[in-house]
């Protein structure tokens, strides 16, 4: 007997241990859509399936979909939804996430063997435009810090992790050292996880086309 898309999603709910509201949130829904959804066995529009897929890029949407074929993608890396292609000038242009178009290239000429080492040892990426506001975030930032690329999508993602009791210098040293439009590195704490938990982290800024990539990691 073929099962239906809210039955799919069910057993996906499941599997991956997650629930309602943590879907509702990260995949930014309407509060009490999926649980009327799985109440009445009733179908999703487009732009929620749309929403649910982004924000589980393992999730295959044909299975979905359709009930054909594998519940999840293999696993390639899909954490982080990025492509790094090095240039013969010693430079490196990026794709993220599904959009490429909001990856770009790095401008200043630099090692890349130890921007892909740094990568990877910093799995969170974020791209930010040249006003300082947050165009993409991966899935590792939503793993370590709560917030999904739609809490963050159009803000100031530093604003966003921060409470009152950051230092205004700390503020302003990252702006200072944007406005060079060079790379940095910068120690910068404390952060606050959605949850309300602090976290560290060491954040190293690099400019490219159309803002700047920002590499961390963040501990607790």
């Amino acid at each position: 007997m073929k099962t239906s898309l809210i039955e799919r999603l069910v057993l996906f709910i499941k599997d991956q241990e997650l629930n309602n509201n943590k879907i509702t949130n990260e995949a930014n829904l309407s509060v009490g859509l999926l649980a009327r959804a799985i109440k009445n066995n009733s179908g999703l529009n487009s732009d929620t399936i749309e929403k649910i897929l982004y924000a589980y890029p393992s999730l295959r949407a044909e299975w979905l979909l359709l009930g054909e074929g594998e519940m999840l993608k293999e696993e390639k890396n899909t954490h982080t939804n990025v492509q790094i292609i090095e240039k013969t000038d010693n430079r490196a242009g990026i794709i993220v996430g599904h959009n490429s178009n909001v990856g770009g290239e790095l401008k200043s000429a630099f090692d890349v063997e130890y921007f892909i080492t740094l990568f990877n040892s910093h799995p969170v990426i974020i791209l930010i435009d040249k006003h300082h506001i947050c165009k993409y975030v991966n899935e590792a930032f939503n793993l370590q810090t709560g917030y999904s690329i739609y809490d963050c999508v159009g803000k100031r993602i530093l604003s966003l992790l921060q409470k009152e009791d950051f230092p205004q210098e700390v503020n302003d040293k990252i702006k200072e050292l944007l406005d060079k439009n060079e790379y940095f590195s910068l120690d910068v704490e404390p952060n606050y996880h959605k949850d309300g938990t602090k976290l560290t982290c060491q954040m190293h800024v690099f400019p490219y086309d159309k803002g700047y990539v920002i590499l961390t990691n963040f501990t607790h």
